[in-house]
């Protein structure tokens, strides 16, 4: 009779038993894996020297310890994490040593070197020295260290490797950079290059620079990056809603660190600010100062204004003064933007006929600065648009932005754009001769007042109200003439 195999299940109990040692039994492998890796600790000391310049580095040395009970730290790898640098053999052909063993360094790329037979024996510690890294300068330098117990490097076998107690070293910069405007911005037209020089198209570039200023003075420093500027501020004129700044970068830094920006330009008419931001985040941003985009501008001749004009028939300009003195001593003329000849242009309406001139004078005994009101009638301003097709709201903005107060006085004063004379008021001499008093008289377009932090004479706002247009200007205090 033959055999009956009978099976039967296991109670619950026991296979849940059962399986709970089956998993610890996994574990305690996993756990013994573990160990066995923690068990063969190493450690890498800081750099020294602590920071890197730009430029070649040369002798930068480690400490690497064997923490392992048992087995020895005989190879190494050291790369270069952070974008930028590269190590270089010095001028023997080394690329590092180790001591006190002798251990063979290879350069695996430009960025990895490999140690082999250091015999750092446990407990005991090795100086392993980089003989060459290159910095781009202004950036931090993140080190990764990889150890393995062999004296000859084996990628495959992964229970060779050693595991480092603590963080990976890092480099400090020697360099804090920031970038400058070595060449700000100056006025432009709609359309037309933005350069150093107000309204020359020609003239010397933008250029953005990076200094170093950990350093006083700070020094500018030959650090390669790419820079890009955006507008930081816009004030449009009515009308305009945004703008678009062109050839605006990104371009690279030359072998000096600057950056040069050809045929930049911005297409609406305002008053603007620039942004340059560097492509490595440890460069710090910059803004440049203030500048404006007219809507069809020429360069201003070197007279700067002209003052010769005279009183068209049935057309007059009112001035009132703050002072109890009188009028204003010296000369003060209206003209359209500063073409320095009252035409109009870029769609802003014309003063019908010459443009009238303002000449009054008073006492040599003001202190204080004094505000003078300019004072435009409708009437005029209506005969000025009467075949200019702008609505009465654009008139009116275009009134408050574009006319422009040109002054003769008897001492130097800042002007509006500088494309003469440094930014100086340039001599009168039809002035001069004419008051045959020993003094000399300068002329030229005044500033805004924002533009030149509120620094006397200037004209602090120029407001179309009920009748007519209101320039308010500022004169100076120091002037016996025109306070």
């Amino acid at each position: 009779m033959g055999s009956l195999i009978r099976l039967v299940r296991a109670p619950t109990a026991q296979r849940l038993a059962a399986g709970a040692s089956v998993a610890l039994l996994l574990a305690a492998l996993l756990n013994a894996n573990v160990f066995a890796a923690s068990n063969k600790p190493y450690s890498v000391s800081s750099p020294s020297p602590a920071t890197v310049s730009v430029g070649q580095n040369q002798g930068i040395a480690f400490t690497v310890t064997d923490q392992a009970k048992t087995q020895q730290l005989g190879s190494l790898e050291i790369q270069l994490s952070t974008a930028g640098f590269s190590y270089q053999a010095d001028s023997a052909g080394s690329w590092g040593s180790a001591s006190p063993t002798g251990a063979t360094v290879t350069s695996l790329s430009s960025t990895m070197l490999l140690f082999q037979n250091l015999n750092i024996q446990p407990g005991q510690s090795a100086t392993v020295t980089i003989a060459d890294v290159v910095a781009p300068g202004c950036v931090p330098l993140q080190w990764t260290f990889t150890a393995q117990q062999a004296n000859q490097w084996n990628s495959t076998n992964t229970a060779n490797y050693l595991t480092l107690n603590g963080s990976q070293p890092v480099s400090g910069s020697a360099e804090t950079c920031a970038l400058a405007f070595s060449t700000q911005p100056m006025d432009a037209g709609v359309n037309q290059q933005i350069t150093g020089t107000a309204l020359v198209p020609t003239a010397t570039a933008v250029t953005v620079q990076v200094f170093n200023t950990a350093v006083t003075p700070a020094r500018p420093i030959a650090v390669q990056t790419s820079v890009t500027l955006s507008v930081a501020s816009a004030a449009l004129d009515y009308g305009y809603s945004s703008a678009t700044l062109s050839s605006a970068g990104p371009v690279s830094t030359n072998a000096s660190g600057a950056a040069t920006l050809p045929g930049l330009s911005l297409d609406a008419p305002g008053r603007y600010t620039l942004a340059a931001t560097a492509s490595a985040p440890s460069i710090a941003s910059a803004v440049s100062g203030p500048f404006r985009i007219w809507g069809n501008a020429s360069a201003c001749t070197t007279g700067g204004c002209d003052l010769s004009f005279g009183t068209s028939s049935g057309e007059t300009f009112s001035v009132s003064s703050n002072s109890t003195s009188g009028g204003l001593g010296g000369s003060l003329n209206i003209i359209q933007d500063f073409t320095c000849a009252a035409q109009p242009y870029g769609g802003v309406p014309a003063l019908p006929g010459t443009s009238p001139a303002v000449t009054t004078a008073e006492g040599s005994n003001a202190t204080t600065n004094k505000t003078i009101e300019i004072f435009i009638p409708d009437s005029i301003l209506q005969a000025a648009v009467s075949t200019n097709s702008a609505t009465t709201n654009q008139v009116d903005a275009l009134l408050e932005t574009h006319y422009m107060v040109c002054m003769s006085a008897p001492h130097e004063f800042a002007v509006a754009w500088t494309p003469y004379a440094s930014g100086q008021a340039v001599t009168d001499p039809a002035m001069t001769t004419a008051m045959n008093d020993g003094s000399t008289w300068y002329r030229g377009l005044l500033p805004d007042c924002q533009d030149v932090s509120g620094t006397a004479p200037c004209v602090q706002s120029r407001v179309h109200g009920s009748g007519g247009l209101t320039i308010t200007v500022i004169t100076s205090a120091d002037d016996p003439m025109l306070s």
